[in-house]
This record gives C-alpha cells, structure tokens and sequence, in this order.
C-alpha cells in the first residue's frame, strides 16, 4: 500500500506484527472512505497500437506551454462512436491519455528503455506529453509502458488521520478497556426504555467514522458520503491493458 501512516504520539505499539496489522486495516479504510481517489497501489499502462489510437490517445500539431481555458488542445482529434469503429493510422503521437487522477509517475519505458523524467511531463492532470520533439511509439506490449499512481498523494494531514485509524484499531485488537475504542460499532438496533432505535448495517454507513480528525480529512475528498466514485462509460471506447501491482 502506499499511504504513509503518522502515529499520535504515545499510541504506536512495539510488537511490529501488531503495528504492521493496524496500519494495514486503517490503509485500507481510508483508502475506501475516500472512494479510493487518494494512496492506492500503481498501475501499468500499455497504450494501444495506431491501428486502433481513438479513444487512447491525444495528438498534437504543437504543444504550447500554456492552454487557454475553456479550449480544447490544439490539432487534437476528437472522434465520434462511428469512428471509433474503423482503423486509422496516425503518423506522429506525441501525448497519450492516463486514467485520471495521474498522482506520480514511477516509470515510462518507450521501445523498451526507461525514460529519463526530462523526456516527458503531465499535462492538464491526465495528457502525458512527450518532449524534445520526439513521439511516442506505435508498439503495443511490454516494450512501451507507463507505470504510475492513479490516486492522488497522501499529505500531511492524511497521514494523521490515517494514524489516527491505526491507533483505533490497536484498542480493537487488544480490548483495552482503559481506553475505549472510537471505531463505531456495526449493531443494528438498540433499545433503551422501551424505545428502539435502527442504526444502519456496516462500519462506515454514511461514509463518516465519527473521529473528528479522520472525518475532516475525509470531507476533504468525499464529502457526500458516498460508496463508490462516479465514472461515466461507454462502451465505443475500448481500453488500455492495465497491470495491478501490490
């Protein structure tokens, strides 16, 4: 996982299995309460051959330092779902599409050679540009890959929450009864005085702990509470092959 973890002060435990197990729940709470737009694992990409560029690829008659807003990129071609379907073959690509959000590259390689960082650079958080006046290959395969992170980075104040998390989940693992757990509890009813009261199944329901320090941190990135981001499809247009590294 890739979401660093500060612990409050005094709650990190010595046994390193107890701390490993701890950091490895909160990673994943924090990573799915904030719809997984934040840490998460990188991915390989393998763009696609020229045959079949529409829907993978942007190219470019030049590329400017500055866009104006509003407008699109200039010499891109913008395809309809007819066209989609029939080959096409383009001389010069010089930026691809990355599945946004691009956090940070970890690699390009282009005709199997890693690229130094100077040779390309992201732009308008998803174009990966490729510079010196050069383009980016028509091979398909292990010999032109992009590996990078599609989440955006962990900051300073998510490493809290997410320490605040593990230290959470340190009381539940060892029942400290000192130090009562501030993790909500999963019942669904309760009774007191003859009145019941329904509470929703599931850890998180409505998306919130009930922590202070982790629920405004999570506001931050998902402030609606919801289960799962919202992605629009289609199905004209095919995708990249992706590899998921642990």
């Amino acid at each position: 996982m890739t979401w660093p973890i500060t612990w409050p002060t005094g709650t990190e435990p010595e046994d390193p299995n107890i701390k490993r197990l701890c950091e490895v729940y909160a990673t994943a709470c924090m990573t799915a309460l904030t719809l997984h737009r934040v840490g998460g694992n990188p991915i390989t990409l393998m763009p696609g051959g020229r045959d079949w560029l529409f829907g993978h690829y942007v190219w470019f008659e030049t590329v400017p330092d500055v866009y104006p807003i509003g407008q699109f990129y200039p010499g891109t071609i913008y395809p309809s779902a007819q066209e989609l379907q029939q080959p096409h073959t383009v001389e010069e690509v010089q930026a691809i599409v990355l599945a946004g959000p691009v956090g940070d590259i970890i690699e390009v390689k282009a005709d199997g050679v890693v690229l130094d960082p100077s040779e390309y650079r992201i732009e308008d958080g998803k174009y990966l540009v490729r510079l010196g006046g050069k383009y980016w290959p028509d091979t398909q395969g292990d010999n032109f890959t992009v590996k990078y992170y599609n989440s955006h980075p962990v900051d300073e104040m998510g490493a809290h929450a997410a320490g605040v998390m593990a230290a959470e989940w340190l009381k539940a693992f060892t029942r400290n009864k000192n130090d009562k757990c501030r993790l909500p509890a999963n019942a669904t009813t309760v009774s007191r005085q003859g009145i019941t009261i329904e509470r929703a199944a599931g850890m998180f329901p409505e998306g919130v702990t009930g922590i202070p320090e982790i629920d405004a941190y999570l506001m931050l990135w998902n402030p609606f509470g919801l289960k799962v981001a919202p992605r629009v499809w289609s199905p004209d247009l095919p995708k990249h092959r992706q590899v998921w590294s642990a």
